[in-house]
């Protein structure tokens, strides 16, 4: 299944990028998509989380995957027949991080609309990898 990516360089430490990112109650502030997020506990593999965006819609995720101070993933149903896996990794650079977030559209329909849907979705991921380094460069 391809994934569709954009990563970034930032001088903010690995720790302090994922400080921020791990904090979903930050995401209003630098993710230009969310005007809020509720999550059902603490940052965990299995918590359920519920964004809603600036356009005043409602997306249920499931964070399915976490590797502590690394990477975690979050399911969503976007698209009827489809599952969107939104991918999101920071790791060690030459003078602070590298930060990337990436999608892979899976479920009966993928092999439909992830060509159709996954570059122009992760061309968001620019604006948004720009708000994450900015917060964690300025802390």
């Amino acid at each position: 299944m391809k994934t569709y990516a954009r990563s970034r360089q930032t001088t903010a430490s690995p720790e302090r990028i994922w400080s921020i990112w791990s904090d979903t109650s930050t995401w209003k502030d630098w993710n230009p998509n969310v005007a809020s997020m509720e999550i059902d506990g603490p940052f965990r593999q299995g918590a359920h989380l519920v964004m809603h965006t600036r356009e005043n819609r409602t997306h249920q995720m499931q964070l399915t995957k976490l590797e502590n101070g690394r990477s975690f993933e979050l399911l969503t149903r976007v698209i009827p027949g489809t599952t969107f896996t939104f991918a999101c990794e920071v790791k060690p650079a030459a003078g602070g991080s590298e930060i990337s977030q990436g999608l892979r559209v899976g479920g009966p329909l993928g092999p439909i609309f992830g060509p159709m849907t996954g570059d122009r979705v992760a061309a968001t991921f620019t604006e948004l990898l720009d708000g994450l380094a900015k917060v964690g460069e300025s802390g």
